[in-house]
């Protein structure tokens, strides 16, 4: 394991993100970086083609965004849904007074797993692929909407699992 002020070197990493500088998409898509990949898949019994990256086509897409105590975060939007689960948490969490908690405290890790449990069902009932289901994140990441899933966390009870 690392430790702190320890250096990570990652060469191969550094390589790639290199390669993709100099020679921009090509190297990846169509170049050695694809060819590296299709070799990798193929010898743990992976099916990617050199066909599967020529055949790509990038989806340029606005990202989802969110303020939390100045901050602005951005993230991916849907299909991936991380991102809007991610904002609708701090969205839930914002108004709590964590630093007066304590970081770590059972206060502080209930209140932020409530939150979580929230937005990780909401993600299951409400998020696809955009180009199938509507994504509905301005109510999700709403202030009401995040107000009214506060009020259902419980100060001395966890939320029982649905399944």
């Amino acid at each position: 394991p690392y430790v702190a002020g320890q250096r990570l070197r990652q060469p191969q990493l550094a390589r790639t993100l290199a390669l993709i500088s100099r020679e921009g998409g090509r190297a990846f898509y169509r170049g050695p970086i694809a060819r590296a990949l299709v070799a990798a898949s193929r010898a743990h019994g992976g099916i990617l083609s050199m066909q599967d990256f020529a055949d790509y086509t990038v989806q340029w897409a606005k990202p989802v965004a969110c303020r939390y105590h100045g901050y602005t975060v951005l993230s991916d939007p849907p299909p991936s849904s991380g991102g809007v689960t991610m904002c609708e948490i701090l969205q839930i969490i914002k108004p709590y007074p964590f630093s007066k908690w304590g970081y770590g405290s059972v206060r502080s890790i209930h209140y932020l797993f409530e939150a979580e449990r929230r937005a990780f069902a909401d993600r299951n009932s409400y998020l696809g692929d955009p180009a199938f289901v509507h994504n509905p994140i301005k109510w999700l990441l709403s202030a009401r909407h995040a107000a009214r899933l506060r009020a259902s966390i419980k100060p001395d009870a966890a939320t029982p699992s649905a399944d």
